[in-house]
């Protein structure tokens, strides 16, 4: 009688504390997807299905297997079947492949490399510092990590370098700025459980 009587008061302790979390969940959710849609700049997000997206408005970046890679034409990338592409140093590119992992299929957004200062994710640009990104992405629902799982080099010639986890751990936010260049890349690991070869 006893332990049942510590376990409902045990219970009755950690309810409210879940509750409470999961209103800071629902809190940080709305507070995302209001600053997605005031304070972003990008034309898609982070694991966006484009399935059946338009990309007239788009050049197609070669170079890639098992992936596909935009950027918008208001960078002047020429459209050809060619190595020699140049991409500008200030653009937006977004990476379209399979996800969760390479075998499952589909066109999902999995990464977006932004190096153009006037584009904005969360009111934060590329000449945010790191505390800012860190500080921004917290409250929006992200948690700091030191770098991505899948990622061995990250930070290694960073002069500034911060990096975010989504709350449900499918992508990363990073800001890295090098002696070269300044960037935000906003990134969902692809598995590739069949060991597939491209």
């Amino acid at each position: 009688m006893k332990k049942l009587f510590v376990l409902i008061i045990a219970a009755l302790i950690c309810l409210p504390l879940a509750s409470c979390r999961s209103g800071n969940d629902k809190a940080a959710r709305i507070a995302l997807e209001e600053a997605l849609k005031t304070e972003t700049d990008l034309e898609f997000f982070i694991l966006d299905d484009v399935i059946d997206a338009d990309f007239s408005g788009f050049h197609e970046i070669y170079g890639w297997f098992g992936a596909r890679e935009y950027a918008p034409k208001r960078y002047g990338i020429p459209n050809a079947s060619s190595d020699l592409q140049q991409i500008p140093e200030q653009c937006v590119r977004y990476l379209v492949s399979a996800w969760p992992d390479h075998a499952d299929g589909g066109a999902f957004v999995t990464d977006i490399t932004v190096t153009d200062p006037r584009v904005r994710l969360f009111g934060l640009t590329v000449d945010s510092t790191a505390e800012e990104l860190i500080k921004k992405c917290e409250l929006l629902g992200y948690k700091k990590v030191d770098k991505p799982d899948e990622w061995d080099q990250a930070g290694v010639n960073s002069i500034e370098f911060a990096c975010v986890k989504s709350n449900d751990g499918k992508h990363y936010i990073i800001l890295e700025k090098t002696a070269e260049r300044s960037y935000i890349r906003i990134m969902a690991p692809v598995g590739n459980r069949d060991n597939i070869i491209f």
